[in-house]
């Protein structure tokens, strides 16, 4: 079995396990509304599907009990996953919108399971740079669609938006961490395998949960050239997952903070200390806006993206 980027595997599969609301810190809406007029697709256009069948019945195992404080050193083997797997796509739907095409997909994650995405590419012929997005917590890939659509038609970048599988399956912020950011690079390698996007040109986007688990998926996977992390909660009271870990091991590409200076969720000593704490080359910006952000961090988020990987 090939590992993808980390040399080191484990060890034992973890329980199913609800965790309390803990999260709801991190909010269910990402991107902020398009305008109205904008011709992009909705969620309700796409066919209902069968997922395809599980190509394997196992996945790399996380140790029986993770250490109490562990160092980013103990951690980083255990985002390793099997990234020789097909993706058995299922194809449904494709959608017109104005510059670019909307893929109702389906492929195979890093857990063997199926997951549901919308693939959206500009017109002409590539290769384009390709941004994968990632939405709060209780979200879908409908949150970013408009907006990842606009992007793809207006600067000519390709983007997947995904459901990311529901935060509360373990019984720990670690471990559903570890499982969360293994899908994350699973879809990265989704993304870059598509004949019209540039591997070597990809970006992100994460609002709040999706900013979260972005800043440990930039810290053990060095693909990402641009990401834009939209209100990223630093501590957001999940003592056995301490983003302050991760932060200074994120050391390639460029990145773009947005805060919201009305977002109840954080201070701006908190977050301007996250950020401080990243050592490659970033940007911080404030808005006067709540969790959700407004239409000028949306502007600002296309702008970064093309300025990053297009121009």
């Amino acid at each position: 079995m090939q590992l993808r980027s980390v040399s080191r595997a484990g060890f034992s599969v973890v329980a199913v396990v609800v965790l309390s609301a803990t999260t709801a810190a991190c909010g269910s809406s990402a991107a902020t509304a398009m305008p109205t007029g904008e011709a992009t697709p909705t969620a309700t256009q796409a066919p209902t599907m069968t997922p395809p069948p599980t190509p394997w019945p196992n996945v790399i195992h996380l140790p029986a009990q993770l250490p109490a404080s562990p160092t980013y050193e103990q951690i980083l083997p255990l985002f390793a996953y099997a990234g020789d797997q097909p993706f058995a796509t299922f194809e449904g739907a494709s959608t017109k919108a104005v510059g670019a095409t909307v893929e109702d997909v389906i492929f195979v994650g890093a857990a063997g399971e199926p997951v549901e995405a919308y693939l959206i590419l500009p017109d002409g012929n590539g290769p384009v740079p390709g941004v994968l997005y990632e939405h709060g917590s209780n979200g879908s890939r409908a949150d970013f669609l408009a907006e990842a659509t606009a992007v793809a038609g207006q600067q000519h970048i390709a983007g997947l938006v995904v459901t990311q599988p529901d935060w509360g399956m373990f019984d720990d912020a670690l471990t559903e961490t570890i499982y969360q950011v293994r899908e994350m690079r699973r879809a990265l390698d989704f993304l870059a395998s598509q004949p019209q996007v540039n591997p070597a040109r990809l970006g992100y986007v994460g609002h709040s949960l999706g900013a979260i688990l972005g800043s440990v998926l930039l810290s053990v996977d060095s693909r990402v050239k641009a990401a834009v992390m939209m209100c990223v909660v630093p501590g957001y009271g999940l003592p056995s997952l301490d983003l302050s870990i991760f932060a200074p091991h994120i050391a390639s590409g460029t990145l773009l903070f947005q805060f919201g200076r009305d977002d109840s969720y954080y201070t701006q000593d908190e977050a301007d200390g996250f950020a401080a704490l990243v050592p490659t080359t970033k940007k911080v910006n404030w808005y006067d806006a709540g969790h959700v952000l407004n239409a000028a961090a949306r502007a600002d988020r296309a702008a970064w993206l093309a300025d990053q990987l297009v121009n």
